[in-house]
């Protein structure tokens, strides 16, 4: 929906000192707005940060923040004491 807010992120890989593991982990570049060029699969969003404008890479990415309705909030209440009490 046109307005909405986004995220955007990138991959960083970590490497951990106590298991010798390395696994990517999703770092928080800063925040977008979706525009009304919106398709199936893709939309368009607009930056204002000039400084994050500069510092996007190929690779980094979007997420889109959805908001849950205050009646999707009291369906799910709702569903946690069906399953407490069945």
């Amino acid at each position: 929906k046109s307005g909405t807010k986004a995220t955007l992120y990138t991959l960083e890989e970590y490497n951990s000192p106590m298991s010798e593991e390395t696994s990517l982990e999703e770092i928080e570049l800063g925040q977008a707005v979706v525009t009304n060029r919106i398709f199936d699969n893709k939309a368009w969003v607009i930056i204002k940060d000039k400084k994050l404008i500069d510092n996007i890479q190929i690779g980094d990415f979007v997420k889109v923040t959805f908001k849950k309705s205050l009646t999707r909030k009291f369906d799910n209440i709702s569903d946690t004491t069906k399953g407490l009490i069945y």
